[in-house]
């Protein structure tokens, strides 16, 4: 079976143009902030400097300037400082976008010239999914026997609010990729190496992708096992992926604060909140938005579902 390998580039080209748009901002910004930390420096030496035959009053008109601009210098060092780190921090963002483009072109090189080169060692391809001290090493299988997948998903077996979405109450648990076949080597020694390579990748949790009839990218190997049978140079192995994609989680307060957590699924926790009015009732705004009132009394801890105060938020879904 042949395969037209085309990789999928983890960071399309709208990422890479935003990347280096953020690199000019926060050059510009950096080259202003540079400036102006220079001229600050330069405004209290200036004013260090005792001139000649200087009255008392221009002395304390000289120290209060002196004061302020001392104020202004160490304002325009920390903001120089901050703008420094976040030009680094573009760049660094800049550059990983860079690797992984080189990174790719690199791993679609070598299928490439797979694919025109030993065909007995199976077209479908295993190689960690992100650049990095991973290398870009390419591991073979024929799945001779299977390459299959299969999800899981967790649902509660407890009592739900009546009213309330089934799908609140599940999750995708699990998706699990399983590929048994063969491991092709020129020799015995060289199917061996292949293993001890994945063995490495299962032992340091490496994000892998795998690509054959199933493609995947973001698979970590839960499960790998060998037998030994009467194949001379050749290994049967036995391959469990576990599929884990990355979730984007924001928080926002006073101030907003974004984190990335890499999670395997993912549940929806937006709701809607509003300001009771005066009037209002639970089993008013129960009809008016698909709840009941003791799916409302229990989201929102009231008490006394006959009692609720004006002013106040009420989350209704």
């Amino acid at each position: 079976m042949a395969y037209d390998y085309k990789l999928v580039s983890v960071n399309d080209s709208t990422a890479v143009k935003k990347a280096k748009s953020a690199v000019k901002t926060a050059q510009k910004a950096y080259q202003a902030a540079d400036e102006k930390s220079t001229k600050a420096n330069s405004t209290v030496k200036k004013l260090q400097k005792t001139p000649k035959n200087e009255t008392t009053t221009a002395k304390n008109k000289r120290l209060a300037k002196l004061a302020k601009a001392k104020k202004a210098k160490t304002a325009a060092k920390k903001n120089y400082e901050r703008k420094n780190k976040a030009l680094k921090k573009a760049k660094d963002k800049l550059s990983n976008f860079t690797k992984q483009s080189n990174y790719e072109d690199n791993v679609s090189q070598q299928l490439d010239a797979h694919n025109d080169d030993w065909k007995n060692e199976g077209n479908c391809a295993i190689y960690p999914t992100n650049a990095g001290e991973d290398g870009s090493q390419v591991i073979y299988i024929l799945p001779s026997d299977s390459e299959s997948e299969s999800d899981s998903s967790n649902v509660t077996s407890w009592p739900v609010d009546e009213g309330t979405p089934r799908s609140s109450y599940a999750r995708m648990a699990s998706r699990t990729i399983t590929i048994e076949g063969i491991l092709t080597g020129e020799n015995g020694d060289n199917a061996h190496d292949k293993y001890v390579a994945l063995r490495k990748w299962n032992q340091n949790h490496v994000e892998l992708t795998y690509h054959g009839d199933l493609y995947y990218t973001h698979l970590i190997i839960t499960g790998l096992t060998r037998d030994f049978t009467d194949l001379a140079d050749n290994l049967h192995v036995s391959i469990t992926f576990a599929y884990v994609q990355a979730a984007e989680v924001t928080t926002t307060s006073k101030k907003s604060s974004k984190s990335s957590k890499t999670k395997a699924g993912n549940r929806s926790k937006k709701y809607t909140a509003l300001t009771i009015k005066a009037g209002d009732t639970l089993s008013a705004l129960a009809k008016k938005y698909g709840k009941s009132v003791k799916w409302l009394a229990k989201v929102n801890k009231i008490k006394n579902p006959n009692k609720i105060i004006a002013g106040k938020k009420i989350r209704v879904k």
